[in-house]
């Protein structure tokens, strides 16, 4: 309960159910995935958030680019304040 994890790959299959049961233990979630599953992404997030206890925002972001790295870890940083683990 409240660390910030950043699952990569979370549009779906393992990466989602992660998303889910981090936010489900209360976990602040920072979910990324490539832009094609940006939409289902989102909705994961935001069932997850209204799951609760934790939270869950979904960023668009192939983890092969340093910027989009760079991105993902100053969502998390702006959001949650820092990172704790890292789900990939």
């Amino acid at each position: 309960s409240g660390r910030v994890v950043v699952v990569t790959g979370a549009a779906g299959g393992i990466g989602g159910r992660y998303v889910a049961s981090l936010t489900a233990a209360g976990a602040l979630v920072v979910a990324a995935d490539v832009a094609p599953l940006a939409e289902r992404g989102t909705e994961l997030a935001e069932k997850a958030t209204a799951a609760g206890p934790g939270r869950a925002v979904f960023v668009t972001a192939d983890i092969t680019s340093d910027d989009d790295w760079a991105a993902t870890v100053d969502t998390a940083r702006r959001e949650f304040g820092r990172i704790d683990a890292l789900v990939n």
